[in-house]
């Protein structure tokens, strides 16, 4: 049977049945998990590159910085204070070459990547990472299942005609209650970390919408086919542009 003459749904699971071997090795070691994330984060600037109409020179050092950003802790030797500069001198050029929006999802990209690295150098780290990326996948299953069961009022329909409110509240819930079960590891109290995970919830769902206006404002659909159901890897990164950082934020530095 083709692929593309499967369901949504069925297009997804194959789609998410691709990435289990990846996230056997990055729960398996914190430097293969580093080393995973440099390599997504490279792919992710290749991917940038062909959607955004940049000058060559641009291009190259957009898809240079992304690598830049994505690399393990343990093979860098610049001070993350220097990188945060370059990500802030990129976005400046990408407002005067393009836009605002488009400079903002750069340097959002671009800090995850940072993030990422210093959440996996911590102890135990590689479960810390793979904590976030259940819960913003649970906030995501459980919105597209009840937006599509219950249904009711759009979202923002202006920018994700198929979200619903509905949706967006399973998914914060879906993402506090895995915070819950997830409350030890981060050192939090169940309360504590139940409203924490709803707070990622509403960030994970913000990341989304953003990524989609930005996509529309380029015309685009996905931003590359390389995950079965799911797109390119920026596509399924919308979720992480405000939650990695925040985490990292408050739990690592």
């Amino acid at each position: 049977m083709p692929f593309s003459s499967l369901s949504p749904l069925a297009q997804r699971l194959v789609g998410f049945a691709t990435l289990v071997p990846i996230i056997a090795l990055v729960w398996f070691d914190a430097k293969i998990a580093s080393l995973i994330v440099w390599f997504a984060f490279i792919l992710m600037g290749l991917e940038f590159s062909r959607l955004v109409d940049l000058a060559k020179p641009f291009t190259f050092i957009v898809v240079v910085l992304f690598a830049f950003v994505g690399m393990p802790l343990w093979l860098m030797v610049i001070d993350l204070r220097l990188i945060l500069a370059v990500i802030t001198a990129m976005m400046i050029l990408l407002m005067w070459q393009k836009s605002f929006p488009l400079a903002v999802f750069v340097g959002l990209t671009t800090l995850c990547g940072v993030s990422a690295q210093v959440i996996i150098n911590s102890q135990n780290g590689q479960y810390m990472l793979l904590a976030v990326c259940a819960v913003v996948a649970a906030c995501d299953i459980a919105a597209f299942f009840v937006g599509r069961r219950v249904g009711g009022p759009k979202l923002a329909p202006s920018i994700s005609p198929n979200k619903t409110v509905s949706g967006a509240i399973a998914g914060v819930v879906a993402a506090g209650i895995l915070y819950f079960i997830f409350a030890g590891m981060y050192g939090l109290t169940p309360v504590i970390a139940f409203g924490f995970g709803c707070i990622i919830g509403c960030l994970a769902q913000l990341g989304d919408l953003f990524e989609s206006s930005v996509k529309r404002q380029m015309g685009v659909k996905d931003s590359g086919r390389l995950i079965p159901g799911h797109g390119g890897l920026l596509d399924r990164f919308d979720g992480y542009l405000l939650t990695l950082p925040i985490v990292a934020l408050v739990f690592f530095t």
